[in-house]
């Protein structure tokens, strides 16, 4: 991959899609659950911003989400992040990380788990770090830019594979220039993902009323 002049962030995944028309991903089925795990010590508003930009991208592709804002130890026993993790959730931790700022321009956002053998995917991470730098790189809100990225890797987690994009969200490569612009176009899933992504979001859903049938630790 060419490098794109100026300062640029690679974002990555770890490692058939299906396609068709919009499919309407209410009734039958739960809404798509996403746990936001923070480990990296955010306020509540910058979390809460930022679960609100990725929600504003998900909702753009039509895919109802119900968020979970999880802090280790403020949760009661009982709530929806104190308990294992269902095979139909999604899960997103945000960390932070000591590096020297000078290896940040060579480093993804984020990435996330794949099994290669099922094409699926629970776990993706973002490095608040990182992303702080990128932001103050490009003069924009380090929670709207986490949130970004943050639908980057649920991208990742939904589609079950590496696959990155020439154009939208789910482009390989984020400059500054393009974080500072702000073009619309560029921070939506493009709409041939929108197409597939509906379709697997639905494939993550369980029938309400349903139990879960294993857990994960």
């Amino acid at each position: 991959m060419r490098r794109a002049a100026g300062i640029a962030i690679a974002m990555c995944g770890l490692a058939g899609v299906a396609s068709g028309e919009p499919v309407d991903i209410s009734s039958p089925f739960e809404t798509l659950q996403i746990r936001v795990y923070d480990n990296a010590g955010l306020t509540a508003d910058h979390r809460s911003q930022a679960i609100a930009a990725a929600n504003s991208i998900l909702s753009a592709a039509s895919i109802d989400v119900e968020w979970h804002d999880c802090v280790a130890g403020a949760e009661p026993e009982d709530s929806r992040c104190a308990v294992p993790v269902d095979p139909h959730e999604l899960v997103i931790r945000l960390v932070s990380i000591d590096e020297p700022e000078d290896t940040r321009l060579k480093r993804p956002l984020g990435n996330s788990l794949i099994d290669k053998r099922t094409n699926t995917g629970t776990l993706g991470t973002v490095f608040s770090s990182r992303v702080d730098w990128l932001a103050m790189k490009a003069g924009i809100a380090p929670s709207l830019l986490m949130g970004r990225a943050i639908a980057h890797e649920l991208g990742h987690l939904l589609f079950g594979d590496l696959r990155h994009s020439r154009e939208g969200l789910m482009r390989a490569v984020w400059t500054a220039t393009e974080v500072r612009r702000g073009r619309r176009r560029d921070w939506v899933y493009s709409a041939s993902d929108q197409r597939q992504i509906r379709v697997l979001a639905l494939k993550r859903l369980r029938p309400r009323g349903s139990e879960a049938l294993i857990s994960m630790a």
